[in-house]
């Protein structure tokens, strides 16, 4: 069937959660876009997303950080949301099909390093 995923980055790093510690990030980069459960599955045994890769902190002993799930059905924006969306009316998003090139990951290896 093949590799599902490949590591693309996993080096010590500053934290960005807490000033003054060391954080390990592994980012895993997806070779297929994950079913919806696929996805739900990783996301509630600790994953967090960038784009189509997926990471989980793997600091040692460190476990101060924990990942979150807001349910979507029952959120409610606060005033300082809404003003923020009301702000930004004018924002659009625009995506495409991702693709996974050699070039890309140096790009992006320079752009962890700065």
């Amino acid at each position: 069937m093949g590799q599902r995923e490949q590591i693309v980055h996993d080096e010590p790093e500053p934290c960005p959660y807490i000033e003054g510690k060391t954080a390990r990030l592994p980012l895993r980069w997806q070779f297929r876009r994950l079913s919806p459960g696929d996805f739900d599955q990783s996301l509630s045994q600790g994953d967090r997303r960038v784009g189509r890769m997926l990471y989980r902190t793997a600091c040692g002993a460190c476990q101060a950080c924990e990942p979150i799930r807001i349910p979507v059905s029952t959120f409610l924006s606060s005033r300082s949301q809404k003003r923020v969306i009301k702000k930004n009316r004018d924002v659009t998003v625009a995506s495409g099909p991702s693709t996974f090139t050699a070039e890309k990951l140096a790009l992006y290896n320079r752009h962890k390093h700065l």
